[in-house]
C-alpha cells in the first residue's frame, strides 16, 4: 500500500510539473523581435515500456490547457510508437489543429559497444 501511494504521488508530481512548464511556455508565447513571426513552445517526451498512460495524460493536459499551438517531439520504443500514434489520432479535431508532432524511435546503444 505504501508503494502504491509513493508511485501515485510521484506520478501526480510529475504531471503537475509538466503542466506548469506548459503553462509558463504558453504565457511566454510571443513574437520574436524583428522577425514578425511567433515561436510556439516545443515539448519533448520520452515513453518506454509501461509509461504510455502517464505520457498520454501529460500530453492531453498540455494540449487542453495551452492557449497556443504546441510542437510535440515524442520518443517511444517499438512497442509504444504505434499505440502512441493511434491514441493521438483519436483526439478531437480542435486539439489536432493546435499541435504538430513528430514520432521518433528511441535508439539504445549496443551492450558490447567498443570505442
Amino acid at each position: 500500500m505504501r508503494a502504491a501511494r509513493f508511485w501515485l504521488r510521484r506520478s501526480l508530481a510529475a504531471l503537475l510539473f509538466f503542466w506548469s512548464l506548459v503553462l509558463l511556455a504558453s504565457l511566454w508565447y510571443n513574437e520574436v523581435p524583428g522577425t514578425g513571426c511567433r515561436v510556439s513552445p516545443t515539448i519533448v517526451a520520452v515513453t518506454c515500456a509501461s509509461g504510455l498512460e502517464l505520457t498520454m495524460a501529460s500530453l492531453k493536459s498540455a494540449v487542453a490547457f495551452s492557449r497556443v499551438p504546441l510542437r510535440l517531439i515524442l520518443y517511444a520504443d517499438v512497442e509504444n510508437i504505434k499505440r502512441l500514434q493511434d491514441r493521438i489520432m483519436q483526439w478531437p479535431a480542435s486539439a489536432l489543429n493546435r499541435i504538430t508532432y513528430d514520432l521518433r524511435l528511441v535508439m539504445f546503444p549496443k551492450e558490447n559497444f567498443e570505442t
